[in-house]
């Protein structure tokens, strides 16, 4: 895995993905701000096959969406390899609660 740290961070060299209306989520990539935030992440090998099963899948994902497709380098992403958004989980979560009739309580 390639280590990268530039100092020079702006939002001018950042990637921007998603839509710029206000209402929209977007989302910036970029190298961090402080080199000590780069970490190596010890993994068990059985995660290391779930990951390598993941890119599978992304791999058939760019291939039936063709052109459509944007490789941005994501393991995790939708059909046409851009990121989620929070908000997409949080949606699907509030379908699958509401679905299974449950409840949340928030303790406080």
């Amino acid at each position: 895995m390639k280590r990268e740290y530039k100092d020079d961070f702006s939002p001018d060299s950042a990637e921007f993905f998603g839509d710029s209306d206000e209402n929209k989520t977007v989302l910036m990539r970029s190298s961090p701000k402080i080199y000590t935030s780069i970490r190596d992440i010890p993994l068990i090998p059985e995660i290391v096959e779930i990951l390598k099963e993941q890119l599978d899948y992304t791999a058939e994902d760019k291939d039936r969406a063709g052109m459509a497709y944007s490789d941005y380098g994501f393991v995790f992403s939708n059909l046409l390899g851009q990121p989620f958004v929070q908000r997409t989980y949080a949606d699907s979560f509030d379908r699958i609660v509401k679905a299974a009739k449950c409840y949340l309580y928030e303790h406080g």
